[in-house]
């Protein structure tokens, strides 16, 4: 078994879900993404919940894909995978049970949400919003029962709460108590909580966001082990570079990536998941729909992704 609070570092790429023309899965498409990446040197691999699209896949089909990619990537490439299940725990802990059969080395566990929205007759609930005396328990002792029921690595995300904060810093430090929980995927963006987290998590777990590189070139040097990153789906060899490039304290070089990359960012802000595909495909992967509702492609859009992708690539960093 891996020890992936050591292994966990660099970039960590979703594996994007591909599909045929009738949405069906692709999986030969998957494949020619998997080479792509290895032959680019990409050693993580992460099947998530929205990058991944496995919320818009059926619990088999998110099992057909996790068993497919376990099949490809070597022996020594780490892979990750988050179980959804359909809503209650049972459901999520027999999909991760699936998924480590397939030969994942650790789950993504997102804990049941709270229902801050909730309304009864009109009126909000008075206890509807997050706070760590009542609900830090909930989700130390979901964990605890997670990991005792699979004794398997587990990777903690940290869904914000609509305070914009994850769990409280206490809750965080109770969490990497368990010697099962051997990451954290980071996901509140404030700054000045990302310093107190970071600084809880380093040294005893490994911990990675995907923030993109801007909010990046800080997290990594606060203390984030490695970096979630969609960039990789067309220019894996760029993510290496900014990622051993902050580690080297080569900033200058960080910096003229953020800045490489800034008008394709502005225009993905538009198009979504489908501007990326069209990346991959401009760089020689196949082309795929998606099925997240109403995301597609206008003539415009393509000729502005196809426009920025081309300046891009007349932008040498070194």
């Amino acid at each position: 078994m891996k020890n992936l609070s050591k292994d966990l570092l660099g970039t960590i790429v979703p594996v994007p879900s591909f599909y045929k023309n009738n949405l069906e899965l692709d999986l030969k498409k998957i494949g020619k993404f998997l080479e792509f990446q290895l032959k680019n040197k990409i050693n993580n691999f992460y099947l998530a919940m929205a990058a991944s699209e496995f919320e818009f896949m059926s619990e088999n089909e998110r099992i057909e894909v996790t068993k497919f990619v376990s099949k490809i990537i070597p022996k020594q490439s780490i892979l990750i995978a988050q179980p959804l299940g359909s809503g209650s725990y049972n459901s999520q802990l027999d999909e991760g049970k699936k998924m480590i059969d397939e030969g994942v080395d650790a789950l993504v566990i997102k804990p049941q949400p709270l229902k801050e929205n909730a309304n009864f007759f009109s009126s909000k609930y008075l206890m509807r919003s997050y706070s760590p005396r009542r609900h830090d328990s909930f989700y130390i002792d979901y964990m605890k029962k997670f990991a005792q029921a699979v004794k398997f690595p587990l990777i903690y995300h940290d869904q914000p709460f609509s305070n914009g904060f994850g769990l409280s810093l206490n809750g965080i430090r109770s969490l990497i108590k368990n010697k099962h929980i051997k990451a954290f995927k980071v996901h509140t963006s404030d700054p000045g909580h990302l310093r107190e987290q970071y600084g809880i998590l380093k040294n005893n777990v490994a911990s990675f966001d995907g923030f993109g590189k801007t909010l990046q070139f800080w997290t990594l040097q606060w203390g984030a082990t490695a970096r979630h990153s969609c960039w990789s789906w067309f220019e894996p060899e760029i993510d290496i570079l900014f990622f051993n490039s902050l580690k080297n304290k080569d900033y200058n070089t960080s910096i003229k990536i953020i800045n490489r990359e800034s008008p394709i960012v502005k225009i993905i802000r538009q198009t979504g998941y489908p501007g990326y595909k069209l990346l991959m495909a401009l760089s020689g992967l196949p082309f795929s729909k998606s099925r997240i509702p109403g995301e597609n492609l206008n003539p415009k859009l393509k000729s502005s992704i196809i426009k920025a992708h081309k300046n891009l690539k007349k932008i040498k960093i070194i």
